[in-house]
């Protein structure tokens, strides 16, 4: 076995939970940045829908809400 690897094996033992710990937090801030943001902008459309299904004197004249345009179609 070379030296570097040797060494690089032992650093890897003797800093194990360090290593978990660090790839935890890389798990945690990867779901953090993708899967907190799309759960949000599902809830929005899903508002969105309610509005549109709700019996309003907007629905009655055919304008929708919509997610794309912020607003009215």
């Amino acid at each position: 076995m070379k030296m570097t690897t040797r060494v690089a094996y032992c650093n890897m033992r003797h800093y194990k939970s360090k290593n978990i710990l660090i790839g935890i937090a890389i798990i945690l801030t990867t779901l953090l940045l993708f899967v907190i943001p799309s759960i949000g902008k599902d809830m929005v459309e899903v508002n969105f829908a309610v509005i549109n299904n709700m019996a309003c004197p907007l629905s009655e004249r055919g304008r929708e809400y919509s997610y794309e345009t912020g607003g009215t179609s």
